[in-house]
């Protein structure tokens, strides 16, 4: 319970003021999380036992597949090869692996690498059962999303917590 001497040293005009700001941040923070979780793919190709890739980039890039929810195909294994030199291009694991999810689908990023110029691979995958379950998973190249999303979500869970205090303070100023 909040003394009343507290709110009664509060300017009226304030909780109001907070929670209008807190909309404005949440609806911000929401929009850029959007925009940049909906960041256009570089590459698609159906998952299956070798597909070729044609990346016209170079820099980190992260691999991820994109299938059903609940899938359990997400656990392949997966290598690419450079198509002229045949040099294997190293992956190394994602720390915080970014689970992308939409009505029915998922996206989960397996693994990340970086190419020194644009390429030419083969991607070949193991672990992964030829049938219908596999042909309605996608395997995605896209770019890092880097620290513009816990600064996104961040700003979604203070911007929702000004919002409601500033809902909860006009309340009790109104009330009491």
């Amino acid at each position: 319970m909040i003394p009343h001497d507290v709110l009664s040293t509060l300017p009226r005009w304030l909780p109001p003021l907070a929670g209008a700001a807190g909309l404005a941040m949440l609806a911000f923070s929401i929009h850029g999380l959007l925009r940049l979780v909906r960041t256009p793919a570089l590459a698609r190709v159906p998952l299956g036992a070798e597909q070729e890739v044609d990346l016209d980039v170079s820099g980190p890039i992260l691999l991820s597949v994109e299938g059903p929810l609940l899938s359990t195909l997400f656990r392949g294994t997966f290598t690419l090869h450079d198509r002229l030199s045949r040099e294997d291009v190293p992956l190394s694991s994602v720390v915080l692996r970014t689970r992308t999810t939409g009505f029915g689908w998922a996206r989960l990023v397996i693994a990340r690498f970086v190419l020194d110029r644009p390429r030419h691979l083969t991607l070949v995958t193991g672990g992964v059962p030829p049938g219908t379950e596999a042909a309605r998973h996608t395997v995605v190249f896209t770019r890092p999303l880097g620290a513009k999303l816990p600064a996104y979500v961040l700003g979604c869970i203070v911007s929702a917590m000004l919002l409601v205090g500033g809902l909860v303070f006009t309340i009790l100023l109104h009330a009491g």
